[in-house]
């Protein structure tokens, strides 16, 4: 006999296939980012191994004018968004949220729904605060892997450089020989060795 597996789903989550206005500053804060900054920022939280990404709403469709992505955070962490193209979403705010299922990219729907193995899984508030800090300065490379699988990333000036682990962007502690990666700049392409900290290195996530 088969059973079907329960999915655990956060109690904030909206019925399938709708949409909710729900108050920020209970369950979560978001962060509201413009498209492009907000891509960005996912791209490095993907490439930090370790690092969950928790629920992201991406918001867009023909009506407007400024897509925005929504990065769910811990409620009520206070965490300072000056200086960064993102607002902080808290209490007295409010988010549309998309319910389970709704993941077609038009309109309101969830660029990383949330985990059912971890529904109450949150992006953390201090690496989103660094990441948004960091964007201004990040470019696309090329990684290539030692199995001579090749992939694209974003990575700041000194991940690139080799002077940050190119997962987590630790600098402060001992550095190995990461990756070789592929860096275009106008006409002319450079390939260089980047540097991984000890815990990414132990991960092999470049295997």
């Amino acid at each position: 006999m088969t059973h079907a597996q329960h999915v655990l789903l956060p109690s904030w989550l909206p019925p399938t296939g709708t949409l909710s206005t729900i108050a920020a500053g209970e369950h979560w804060d978001a962060a509201a980012i413009p498209q492009t900054a907000g891509l960005a920022v996912l791209a490095m939280l993907h490439a930090m191994p370790g690092t969950p990404t928790g629920p992201v709403i991406w918001s867009t469709g023909s009506s407007l004018r400024h897509p925005q992505l929504y990065i769910l955070t811990t409620a009520r962490s206070g965490i300072d968004l000056h200086g960064t193209p993102a607002r902080l979403l808290s209490t007295g705010s409010y988010v549309v949220v998309p319910g389970n299922g709704v993941i077609e990219p038009h309109g309101v729907h969830w660029a990383v729904p949330p985990n059912p193995d971890r529904p109450d899984e949150l992006t953390d508030p201090t690496v989103l605060v660094t990441l948004l800090r960091r964007i201004d300065s990040a470019a696309w490379i090329t990684v290539s892997t030692p199995t001579g699988y090749q992939r694209q990333t974003l990575a700041t000036q000194a991940q690139a450089d080799g002077d940050a682990c190119l997962h987590c962007h630790a600098s402060d502690g001992p550095l190995s020989p990461g990756p070789t990666v592929t860096i275009s700049l106008g006409n002319t392409v450079q390939a260089k060795a980047s540097a991984l900290c000890t815990r990414c290195l132990r991960a092999g996530s470049d295997r």
